[in-house]
């Protein structure tokens, strides 16, 4: 086994693009080395990196014991952790020019408290049963906007326009973020392995129109998904990416 230390910070996007233009893969792992290095099992500071093979002949090694036990990094997001009430001011404040957009979040974030109620107080829950109803008929059928009632959803959501907006039930997204029409937050479905996990949204992260972002990857803070993308891989703080698949372009 072969030892050795990669640079203290990964080098920019631009200085490996020739590399990294045929790959789908976000740059943004754990350690870099270069294609130079030998492909066998590298230790760095105790902890096995394991190789993985780009197009282009490029090498990335990731942390894959981190990877196995999730990123201790990755927030909770979510709205559980907020009153309903600075849920709903700060909803109201974010979409403050956009009436529609006011009435979907209030009704959602009664919606949601009710949801919660399911099974630590069924009697709550059940006179809440007409709201969740309506919610679902007018918001979810009639303004096609289905973002479930059961979604976690930071305080400060703004949603420009309102339409065509799906967000699976299982997906979290974090505090302050944008999203516009025709945007699909959801799980992966495979035919062999079924219903897959959903998104994890970080704070404050603006997303573009008609953006698709499938499976169980992470957007981190103050992210930015260009229109038209369609995110597979993890997203890297402060990044904007675009593209199908989306690449990383540069850095807020």
């Amino acid at each position: 086994m072969r030892s050795g230390v990669g640079p203290a910070t990964p080098p920019s996007f631009a200085e490996l693009r020739g590399n990294l233009s045929a790959s789908s893969i976000a740059p943004n792992p754990v350690y870099w080395f270069s294609s130079k290095m030998p492909p066998d099992q590298i230790v760095s500071n105790g902890v096995p990196q394991t190789p993985r093979e780009l197009q282009g002949g490029a090498m990335i090694y990731v942390n894959e014991e981190r990877a196995s036990r999730g990123t201790p990094t990755k927030p909770s997001y979510g709205s559980d952790t907020h009153s309903l009430g600075e849920a709903i001011s700060r909803d109201l404040q974010a979409n403050q020019s956009n009436l529609k957009s006011q009435l979907i979040m209030t009704a959602f974030r009664l919606s949601h408290a009710l949801t919660r109620r399911k099974h630590t107080h069924r009697l709550l829950w059940a006179v809440g049963i007409p709201i969740i109803a309506m919610y679902r008929v007018l918001v979810q059928w009639i303004l096609c906007v289905d973002m479930p009632a059961e979604t976690c959803i930071g305080p400060g959501l703004r949603l420009y326009h309102g339409q065509a907006l799906i967000i699976n039930c299982q997906a979290r997204i974090g505090r302050d973020c944008t999203l516009r029409h025709c945007t699909t937050i959801g799980s992966k479905v495979l035919a062999y392995e079924g219903k897959g996990s959903s998104p994890v949204i970080g704070n404050r992260v603006d997303v573009g129109s008609n953006a698709v972002i499938i499976g169980g990857v992470y957007i981190g803070d103050d992210a930015v998904i260009g229109a038209g993308s369609v995110v597979i891989h993890d997203v890297p703080s402060r990044a904007v990416v675009a593209g199908n698949p989306a690449r990383l372009l540069h850095y807020k």
